[in-house]
């Protein structure tokens, strides 16, 4: 099954602990969170809360630091699987027409394949937390049989409970969208063109100079040219997701582009126009959804904007009235 996972690092921080005073010198104590790496691959690194103390040594005289309940080395394990916490918040609504609404908990808490469980909600969890699969199972998309059903051809995947419900909720569309999770699957492999040799990322993304290393996913520039200025990603999954919208369209299927939160019709670019576009501006789109837009408009498929705020509130809800 396909499970999301939340990549980034999580906890880590400082809080002030105990402070004593001594004639020779203060002993001052902090406590630090417990830290979580999640990788891309859906590998997690992390450590439990120790105490880190600064205190006079007798011996030497000086102020000297101690950490206690701190190992040496973080634990590594592997997602297991990715749901909502069990505590789901209420809240009270007074005065005329006063009801109760249950929250639904963020899609952040995650269980590990040693029985480890992080609530991510406790340690930093944002909702602008990158999405990529936890798993080696990537999705190439589902175009349903049946002629004049609803496409979703593009989704912003800034979205985690969003994206999860577009690939495997309750909707009745098809969806072209494609997601790559591993090398094994073509992550960071490239396409040609149809009519030539060069792959589709020099006409999606543009290259490296002048795009930055950071934006296409390298650590330096170097390792950046040694892939010819592409992006790390690649474009393999354009032409798989090229292939799904053409076999939509030969079905009359109605093609459905989302948008970001009231930024319907916003950041659209020419195809032409991509190389040299501020494709991550956070207008109307993703980086790689300007892209896909633009070849609809290149292609002249026609295609129904929509606020992805209808989807999130119709299939990823945060919450529910009960009273």
């Amino acid at each position: 099954d396909f499970s999301p996972c939340l990549v980034g690092t999580y906890g880590g921080k400082s809080s002030q602990g105990e402070e004593y005073h001594r004639p020779e010198g203060g002993s001052f104590s902090t406590i630090i969170s417990a830290e979580y790496r999640i990788q891309k691959n859906g590998s997690v690194q992390y450590r439990p809360s120790y105490v880190k103390s600064l205190a006079y040594c007798h011996l030497t005289g000086k102020m000297k630091e101690y950490e206690y309940g701190r190992p040496e080395k973080m634990t590594t394990s592997q997602v297991k699987c990715v749901r909502r916490s069990d505590q789901w918040p209420l809240v009270l609504h007074p005065g005329p027409g006063a009801h109760i609404e249950a929250q639904y908990p963020p899609l952040c808490f995650i269980e590990l394949a040693d029985g480890t469980k992080i609530d991510l909600a406790r340690a930093g969890f944002t909702s602008g937390s990158a999405l990529l699969s936890s798993t080696k199972i990537s999705y190439h998309g589902l175009i349903k049989d049946r002629e004049g059903v609803e496409c979703i051809v593009s989704f912003p995947g800034r979205y985690p409970e969003g994206w999860l419900e577009c690939v495997e909720g309750s909707h009745d569309m098809s969806v072209a969208c494609v997601f790559l999770c591993d090398k094994d699957d073509g992550l960071g492999d490239h396409a040609p063109e149809d009519d030539c040799q060069k792959c589709y990322c020099k006409d999606i993304y543009g290259l490296c100079p002048p795009r930055n290393f950071q934006s296409f996913g390298y650590k330096n520039k170097e390792e950046c040219d040694r892939n010819g200025g592409r992006p790390k990603w690649g474009c393999a999954w354009f032409q798989k997701w090229r292939k799904n919208v053409e076999t939509a369209v030969s079905r009359k299927q109605k093609l459905i582009v989302y948008f970001f939160p009231g930024q319907v019709a916003q950041g659209r670019v020419k195809w032409e126009d991509l190389p040299t576009a501020q494709l991550w501006d956070g207008i109307g789109l993703g980086g790689s959804q300007k892209g896909e837009v633009a070849y609809l408009d290149k292609m002249g498929y026609p295609y129904e904007m929509r606020d992805v705020s209808k989807f999130l509130g119709e299939y990823a809800s945060h919450s529910v009235r009960i009273y």
